[in-house]
């Protein structure tokens, strides 16, 4: 009767449907790769990171240790570096770099010619993390001393997504490798975040990667 019913429809014109095997009961999905190489065809992308782990990244900071020293990869963060990778997509046209130390050994890791822009430089100013982030929660926009906003901030990282529009209006895909307030202004910026919520939102650890398609706007 089966054979019948397979003739059948195949003489009517029919195609049977696709065999798919069920997925095994009380096993979660796979997570998805945060950055599979990409297709033919597909958009070019900036890949965003954070810096791995540094010296002055733990708590507490070594007391002992030079400037220069504490803004050095730890043993783990050189891990966290190594980690990225296998991550990072086919077809990376650049690698940009802010100009600290602990941004250019992470970028000098991914194992690519490391250009430093110096507009990929954290926040200028004194003000606490902490402070900032309870000021923009609440609406304002501190300038600390005439230092630099979070508007200021902002300018800077739409200059680095011009640039690299332009750098990738053929396709390809590129790499920053900043620090967290910037990543988080560029990162709100590709994917259209409102500027007080970035610092919130467009969140990145230490190490951190995540790669973002890049289109005119």
């Amino acid at each position: 009767m089966l054979l019948w019913l397979a003739v059948w429809g195949a003489a009517c014109g029919g195609e049977p449907a696709p065999s798919v095997a069920p997925a095994p009961r009380g096993e979660p999905a796979a997570p998805a790769a945060p950055a599979e190489p990409a297709p033919s065809g597909a958009p070019s992308s900036l890949c965003v990171v954070r810096h791995a782990e540094a010296y002055k990244n733990l708590s507490p900071v070594p007391a002992d240790m030079s400037e220069s020293a504490l803004d050095a990869l730890t043993p783990n963060g050189e891990g966290q570096a190594r980690r990225l990778v296998p991550s990072l997509p086919d077809g990376v046209r650049f690698v940009w770099s802010s100009p600290a130390g602990r941004t250019r050994e992470t970028a000098a890791i991914l194992g690519r010619e490391v250009e430093v822009l110096t507009e990929l430089r954290q926040l200028d100013g004194d003000v606490a993390w902490e402070e900032r982030v309870r000021a923009w929660g609440e609406g304002h926009d501190p300038r600390p001393d005439d230092r630099e906003s979070l508007a200021d901030g902002e300018r800077r990282a739409d200059e680095v997504l011009r640039r690299a529009r332009g750098a990738l209006a053929e396709g390809g895909h590129g790499v920053v490798v900043t620090h967290g307030d910037v990543a988080s202004l560029l990162l709100g910026a590709l994917r259209g975040t409102p500027l007080l919520q970035r610092p919130t939102t467009d969140v990145l650890a230490t190490g951190e990667m995540a790669c973002v398609p890049i289109v005119e706007r």
